[in-house]
């Protein structure tokens, strides 16, 4: 399995299933990339912390928890 078609299999089950889906990307995450997994997986809202890198956790710290904590309680 290629990992283009890998991608396209776990975005099309993540469509299908439904579950609300929050991706939290770097600042530097190239805008196509980010606009074609939305259009993937329509229910994925995105998250885009100014000045976080590749580790989204580590470089934005508690304001990424908080915000993540944020929208996992609003779907409890």
């Amino acid at each position: 399995v290629t990992p283009r078609a890998w991608r396209r299999a776990v975005r099309a089950g993540l469509a299908a299933s439904g579950l609300p889906v929050l991706l939290v990307a770097s600042a530097s995450a190239a805008e196509d990339d980010l606009a074609t997994f939305a259009a993937d997986v329509p229910q994925a809202e995105v998250l885009r912390p100014a000045g976080v890198g590749h580790d989204v956790l580590r470089d934005g710290g508690a304001e990424v928890v908080r915000a993540v904590g944020e929208w996992l309680s609003a779907r409890a």
